[in-house]
């Protein structure tokens, strides 16, 4: 699915574009990439971008691919269907750590304490869940095993003293969680925006947000880096250039964006089909100053996933970046 939409333009605004998002290819040897992203916020600037010419702007011609999984990204990245993934950190430490010729090249969202949060755990009214030691005995769904709603609930339930085998675990798309949570079908869910507004507001869940944040030390650590962009070695050394276009091109969104909150509510709305009673809650964060990955970011997400015995394997976070410098 090509989000791409020719806007008419004049040469002279397409030029004036050029400069303002730096040194670009010529518009008539358009580059085509594939982007894979599991279905949620982060592709929202991706779709401005290529509505607005950012994308064309820099030489490249961007698809959008939709998974259910990170795994599932990495999984479409490391088989060359597709040339970048967007997906939660912890899928790329984990396969990188399973020696996967990936490298993280954008950091794109970070939780920071107070604020943003972006996951979170959230149990519906009919469960009686109000806060995590009532877990026990529950069940639990995340989007998938081996990503970060996997970490976050394993995390936060050791940092309460839960074991994890008082609770089960299920697997269920974003999507298709409301409904789990309607049906009695899961007590509580790991979930992201804009599907926790969704449950928030619906009256037949009234969800109670239990804990956010990936991490579980997330306010003694201060910042983690939440998600980004990825893609095969090889293909970053090969194409470092268009590599720091797509980087170029998704800031322009995100500084447009978060100046035009209503715009990006908007765009989210028609995206995901959501009515306009939930607009007004929907997080506005954006990283408008780098998406260069910074390797000390990582090293948190790391801890968690050693202390919670998902990693097996030792990885430092230099083994995981690939620093790209879109100035």
């Amino acid at each position: 699915m090509n989000f791409a939409r020719h806007l008419p333009a004049a040469a002279a605004a397409v030029a004036a574009l050029g400069l303002l998002l730096g040194a670009a290819s010529p518009v008539s040897a358009q580059q085509k990439i594939k982007v894979a992203y599991v279905r949620s916020l982060p592709m929202v600037p991706q779709i401005y971008a290529a509505q607005k010419g950012y994308f064309k702007a820099q030489g490249l011609d961007a698809d959008i691919v939709t998974l259910n999984t990170g795994p599932a990204v990495v999984s479409a990245v490391v088989s060359g269907s597709v040339d970048i993934g967007f997906t939660a950190t912890v899928p790329m430490i984990l396969a990188r750590a399973q020696h996967q010729p990936i490298r993280i090249f954008v950091a794109l969202n970070y939780e920071q304490y107070p604020d943003p949060e972006w996951v979170f755990m959230a149990a519906s009214a009919r469960s009686g869940v109000k806060t995590l030691a009532d877990l026990k005995g529950k069940t639990i769904a995340i989007n998938t095993f081996d990503g970060a709603c996997d970490l976050m609930v394993r995390d936060h339930l050791l940092q309460a003293g839960i074991d994890l085998n008082a609770v089960k675990i299920i697997s269920i798309p974003f999507p298709q969680m409301q409904a789990a949570l309607e049906l009695g079908d899961a007590d509580a869910v790991c979930i992201v925006q804009p599907f926790l507004t969704g449950m928030e507001r619906s009256p037949k869940i009234k969800a109670t947000v239990l804990a956010g944040g990936v991490v579980a030390d997330l306010k003694q650590n201060k910042r983690v880096t939440l998600d980004g962009y990825f893609a095969r070695e090889d293909w970053l050394k090969k194409n470092a250039k268009a590599a720091a276009g797509f980087m170029r091109a998704i800031l322009a969104a995100n500084r447009d964006l978060a100046k035009d909150l209503p715009l990006y509510r908007k765009l989210t709305a028609d995206e995901f089909k959501m009515p306009p009673a939930m607009l007004s809650a929907l997080p506005g964060a954006f990283n408008i100053t780098s998406l260069v990955t910074e390797a000390q970011e990582y090293q948190p997400l790391i801890n968690a996933l050693t202390r919670t015995k998902m990693l097996k394997n030792p990885i430092t976070p230099a083994d995981l970046i690939y620093p790209i410098n879109p100035q």
